[in-house]
């Protein structure tokens, strides 16, 4: 079985910000400052023109500079896939998430975007992933999660096999992919509400209601301030 690659690296800007929307159209199609809007946008309103206008069309994720660096996401959270699930579906929510571990597919570059809709997409569709996991087994058939490379790799026992992810999207999904497939199981913090897995080596037991400690205290604490 391969496991995926915890070494992964994943390239992040230095500096990312939220575009606006596309500024309206005036009744010619143009706008006042003689800027061409996005192509889609000319495409709704029966306006075609070449070449196509590289700009954010939507609400989006933007690159600032040429500054960035490498991560390792996987290495150091088990849990990124349930923190990225559990994201509002919000644009600083979104962009919170960029700025700490870079886009989900782009490596980047500057003036590099990715709309908003699509992060929401991402984020529910993995939200109902989980779901599904928790509502029981897995209906039997083939599920394309992400696109990886699988790499041989000299390791202390000898060659080993490991998935090595294309984008941070398709390392989150695999990340997901082998909790589930090491019977994890997925659980919902009473606290904070988030999910976190249990039952698997290293993580918390199974009979666990809290996903640190940290929320455990925060509960006791509320109960006892509600208790007077």
């Amino acid at each position: 079985m391969s496991n995926v690659d915890a070494e992964f690296s994943w390239p992040r800007a230095h500096v990312f910000e939220l575009s606006g929307p596309a500024p309206p159209l005036d009744a010619r199609g143009t706008l006042a400052s003689g800027v061409i809007p996005a192509h889609s946008e000319l495409v709704a309103r029966g306006i075609e023109i070449e070449p196509l206008d590289p700009r954010p069309h939507s609400r989006s994720i933007v690159q600032r500079g040429e500054g960035r660096d490498l991560l390792r996401p996987l290495y150091g959270d088990s849990n990124l896939c349930l923190k990225f699930a559990s994201l509002e579906k919000t644009p600083a929510a979104c962009l919170a998430f960029a700025q700490r571990w870079g886009f989900l597919e782009k490596t980047g570059a500057p003036g590099a975007f990715e709309s908003l809709n699509f992060w929401y997409d991402e984020i529910a569709r993995m939200r109902a992933a989980i779901n599904a996991a928790e509502a029981g087994p897995l209906l039997p058939g083939d599920y394309v999660i992400a696109k990886a490379h699988v790499v041989l790799r000299p390791g202390p026992d000898g060659i080993e096999i490991r998935t090595t992810p294309a984008t941070l999207l398709g390392a989150i999904w695999l990340q997901l992919g082998q909790h589930l497939a090491g019977h994890a199981a997925l659980m919902t913090c009473d606290h904070c509400g988030q999910w976190f897995t249990v039952g698997v080596p290293g993580g918390r037991r199974r009979v666990a209601r809290f996903c640190s400690p940290k929320c455990k205290h925060g509960w006791h604490n509320v109960r006892r301030a509600a208790a007077g």
